[in-house]
């Protein structure tokens, strides 16, 4: 696996600091050449064994410049030299090399050796790369000893990175507790994503009590700091009461500051507020333009939104094959609900030619995989009938009382005509 969730920092040279935006400590500098010392000189210089005439080379064959013709080979050649006489630039700049395949062949394995030796000589920028590039190679233990040593150090960026490996047991057995306290350093540290996840254990009572009020507080952290994703959950606190007074005004407040942020789950938040009239005037044509800003996204339960207004003309005009394209666009995504629309709509060849009942069984089973009643419901009539599939009342019955827990009315009463049985 070569994507990473995180930029490798950039080599350690005289002006080139860290690639990405992170709270490590700025690179150290390599002394600059005389501008005018001929790169034959510095050739002769470096081939005698001056470790930092072979660092500048380094660099120089890295970059280019009007004296020499950009060459990584003949970089990560020099940095290599300077690097085996045990300097730690040196090395970290040959683990890049290696790490990225620029004038060496590639090879992370051999660049996490380098990046170990720079960072037990003090480059913090090193142990950030080992990190990550044992964590690219599945080497859990050793990414969590090095974002561990990294978070001790001041790195929040590893603060939230060693709280994730706790909670989800990797390179380590699970351990809430520390995931919490790790994600707690890294909340009060200004991470806006850890005052997230903070949130999510208050929530849960993940590693510590559940706590909805402390919820509330690290959502409005999170919030306040602009996060989409808080501010839309802010908002559904609001309109459920949780952790604080319900408050319809506020809780669409929150939704229209994420929405126009562009988060997804917001805008169909947005949608249903204004479909049901919670908090504003209902209006199913504004209702419609959110649930499609949502879709436009490729977010699923926007897809879906989107597809049972067309279904039945709310807030826009009734398309049944538009209808059908978006429901099995959020079905793709694995969307139960919209799962169960497809099904329907083979099963009763709505938007086509003729109904197709085996497909309609096909789509019906996968929302009642994931616990879908409307789902379960729907294939065990099938399974009483014999349509698309073949009959079974054994089958048949388990799944309507399957159906029936998850408070399926009309199970309930397929019970009671095709069993005799009262739920």
């Amino acid at each position: 696996m070569t994507f990473r969730s995180l930029t490798t920092v950039g080599l350690l040279l005289a002006t080139i600091g860290l690639a990405s935006a992170t709270t490590a400590p700025r690179a150290r500098k390599a002394p600059e050449p005389p501008a005018a010392m001929p790169v034959e000189e510095m050739i002769q210089m470096a081939e005698a064994g001056n470790v930092q005439i072979q660092i500048m080379l380094g660099k120089l064959y890295f970059t280019g410049d009007a004296r020499v013709a950009r060459d990584p080979a003949a970089a990560a050649r020099w940095f290599r030299a300077a690097a085996e006489q045990g300097h730690p630039i040196a090395q970290f700049n040959y683990a890049i090399c290696l790490d990225t395949g620029q004038g060496v062949e590639q090879n992370q394995r051999e660049a996490l050796s380098w990046y170990a030796k720079a960072a037990e000589q003090g480059v913090r920028e090193a142990a950030l790369n080992l990190a990550i590039t044992a964590e690219s190679l599945h080497d859990y233990e050793l990414a969590l000893l090095y974002y561990e040593r990294l978070a001790q150090a001041g790195f929040v960026n590893s603060m939230r990175k060693v709280a994730t490996f706790y909670e989800i047991g990797r390179g380590t057995e699970p351990d809430p507790e520390r995931a919490f306290r790790h994600m707690l350093q890294a909340a009060r540290n200004g991470d806006v994503r850890a005052q997230l996840k903070v949130a999510d254990y208050y929530q849960r009572g993940f590693g510590t009590r559940s706590d909805l009020k402390q919820t509330v507080n690290w959502l409005w952290t999170a919030a306040g700091n602009g996060d989409p994703e808080a501010q839309a959950k802010l908002g559904f606190c609001y309109l459920q009461g949780l952790g604080v007074a319900r408050d319809p005004n506020t809780a669409v407040a929150w939704f229209e500051r994420s929405a126009r942020a562009g988060y997804a789950p917001a805008q169909v938040a947005l949608g249903n507020v204004h479909l049901d009239g919670t908090g504003v005037e209902a209006d199913p044509w504004e209702s419609a333009r959110w649930f499609r800003r949502a879709a436009d996204q490729g977010d699923p339960v926007g897809q879906f939104s989107l597809g049972a207004s067309y279904a039945i003309g709310r807030g826009v005009d009734k398309d049944e094959e538009q209808a059908l394209q978006l429901f099995r666009q959020a079905a793709e995504q694995s969307y139960p609900p919209a799962q169960y629309n497809l099904g329907f709509f083979h099963e009763n060849g709505i938007a086509m030619e003729q109904s197709n009942p085996q497909e309609a069984v096909r789509w019906y089973r996968k929302a009642a995989e994931q616990n879908d009643a409307n789902a379960i419901h729907a294939l065990a009539v099938c399974l009483l009938e014999g349509k698309g599939v073949e009959a079974d009342r054994e089958r048949a019955l388990e799944l309507l009382e399957q159906a029936a827990r998850l408070g399926s009315k009309a199970a309930i009463q397929d019970l009671r005509e095709h069993f005799n049985r009262r739920f």
